[in-house]
């Protein structure tokens, strides 16, 4: 993604310490030895998620807050949305759930 000048980053609603104890542990269990370089963005309070329109009014967190789609957004150099992929929580993110 580098060599094409493509920016990543994450967003989650969870406290960001809680994907670098993640991260830490799957690099762990890696042979490759990978590195995850891209920004994780915290956003406890959702107020980006909510400009974005990623909150999923029908499903809340324990805390009874509500949850985020997950989506995928591609946005060319002019700052144009050329795709939007999003999905429920409750769509699951593996067969497991």
């Amino acid at each position: 993604l580098e060599s094409m000048d493509c920016l990543v980053a994450t967003l989650s609603v969870d406290p960001v310490k809680s994907h670098q104890d993640w991260l830490s542990d799957v690099v762990a269990h890696c042979e490759n030895e990978i590195e995850v370089k891209f920004p994780i963005i915290g956003d406890q309070d959702r107020s980006i998620s909510t400009a974005y329109g990623m909150i999923d009014p029908g499903n809340s967190d324990e805390q009874d807050l509500p949850l985020t789609i997950r989506a995928v957004f591609i946005i060319n150099p002019e700052n144009k949305l050329m795709l939007s992929l999003n999905y429920p929580a409750c769509v699951g993110r593996n067969m497991d759930e």
